[in-house]
């Protein structure tokens, strides 16, 4: 994931001053945790969410 996020960040996606691990952390963190702590499903809409949240946090201005 993290070689995702820097090929995005040299593509121009993301803004430069992301660390990949900090992406990495935005992506997986809330779905680990609703998953091990929250007992809530983990659906696909909430992947969605999670996603579309951290591409609109990391979009350069």
């Amino acid at each position: 994931m993290r070689a995702l996020i820097r090929a995005g960040m040299a593509a121009g996606l993301f803004r430069q001053d992301i660390a990949a691990q900090d992406g990495v952390d935005q992506l997986a963190g809330p779905v680990v945790l609703r998953d091990l702590f929250a007992a809530k499903p983990v659906t696909p809409e909430y992947v969605e969410r999670t996603v579309d949240r951290f591409l609109h946090e990391s979009r350069p201005e």
